[in-house]
């Protein structure tokens, strides 16, 4: 099944601070509820001041419910701040 969750970042730039923040937000109302199991997670941007349109923050992983400090590591490598 796919889900399609959405945070918005108006007025904010997006740093790894700001990522951490909606990481924790995300493990605490989406993945606790698959806490047993294992989720496929792609992060993507929309663009809307920009013709840039979405933007996808890197790969497709596979993470489960203990891996939250590892994905947080590894999706600010994907920002160019």
């Amino acid at each position: 099944m796919i889900k399609t969750t959405t945070y918005t970042f108006k007025e904010l730039t997006l740093n790894k601070e700001i990522l951490i923040v909606y990481i924790d937000k995300f493990w605490s109302e989406v993945f606790i509820e698959n806490k047993e199991n294992h989720l496929f997670l792609l992060c993507k941007i929309k663009f809307e001041e920009t013709e840039q349109g979405y933007r996808t923050l890197g790969h497709l992983v596979k993470i489960n419910y203990e891996d939250k400090d590892l994905f947080i590591d590894y999706l600010p490598h994907f920002l160019i701040l």
